[in-house]
């Protein structure tokens, strides 16, 4: 048994942290494009939960029901605001090209962190009022929520992203 530090604790929980936020960004920064009319496609299902459920395990329904245009947010627990007491949030909007897929990674993607990097595996909630699925740590104060809007269509399109990793 190996025996650690706190503070060597600390440190190897800010590594896990900065590992799944910079995996998080890297898949939001790629050069996929969506690439589909969202005016010729049939929704994947006829509820909410049913349809994050295949989006989630899906690349190619991630494709299709991604704004072209989707924004991001992201806040982190090292970039402390004095000014305003609170943490400073960065926002960017993707477009087109800019946005990489798959956006949410998969079960086996999730697995593979866990292996080899101990990475906590990924709860999910979904909130039908708000239409929101949550990715987050338990043990942690990480989460990824992915927000959406309902389309013409009866459908659900992702419109955007927040990161917020404490």
């Amino acid at each position: 048994m190996r025996y650690v530090s706190v503070k060597e604790a600390d440190e190897e929980k800010i590594v896990k942290r900065t590992i799944l936020a910079i995996f998080f960004a890297a898949l939001l920064c790629g050069c996929a494009a969506t690439g589909f009319s969202q005016q010729n496609l049939s929704c994947p299902a006829k509820d909410f939960h049913s349809f994050t459920s295949a989006f989630r395990s899906n690349e190619s329904i991630q494709r299709q029901w991604t704004s072209s245009t989707l924004e991001f947010t992201s806040s982190d627990s090292n970039d402390w605001d004095e000014e305003k007491n609170d943490f400073r949030t960065q926002k960017w909007v993707l477009r087109g090209k800019q946005i990489s897929f798959p956006i949410i990674m998969d079960w086996k993607e999730q697995l593979k962190l866990q292996k080899d990097y101990g990475i906590p595996l990924l709860n999910v909630d979904v909130d039908v009022k708000k239409l929101t699925l949550k990715h987050y740590m338990s043990e942690s104060a990480f989460s990824i929520n992915y927000i959406f809007e309902k389309t013409p269509t009866e459908c659900w399109k992702l419109i955007r992203i927040e990161n917020y990793n404490f």
